[in-house]
């Protein structure tokens, strides 16, 4: 593996960042009753997340030839998402046995590649 210097206080703040988000996709952060308005920055945090780790890519980039980099980057995060995908389809195959429906062969691929959102839900559900 390649030792890279980190900067601790950017990831604190980059993973700062994520956790709100998650949590916000949680809904726990859109009940008035639990947080006033001022605290609902999920939006905000998506954008300095993407703008951290843009720096942060940027900056690990510049030790590295192209290639290099890319090779580094792939072999850090396809091993990753190819097993949460195979853990995805499984738990996904399940669900459909379990509730009874069919698996819809249309939508699979396009949430696989992570662009579903941009079809119509209605036409391929």
């Amino acid at each position: 593996m390649i030792r890279q210097n980190r900067k601790p206080n950017l990831d604190l703040l980059r993973a700062s960042a994520a956790t709100i988000v998650y949590l916000g996709h949680l809904d726990i952060f859109n009940s008035h009753y639990l947080f006033p308005p001022f605290l609902h920055i999920g939006k905000q945090c998506v954008f300095l997340f993407f703008a951290l780790s843009g720096y942060v890519l940027s900056d690990s980039g510049r030790k590295l030839n192209f290639t290099l980099w890319c090779k580094y980057r792939f072999m850090r995060l396809y091993p990753v998402y190819f097993v949460s995908l195979i853990l995805g389809l499984f738990v996904e195959t399940l669900y459909y046995i379990f509730v009874g429906k069919t698996i819809n062969f249309i939508y699979l691929p396009l949430c696989i590649l992570g662009i579903q959102s941009l079809f119509n839900d209605n036409a391929i559900h």
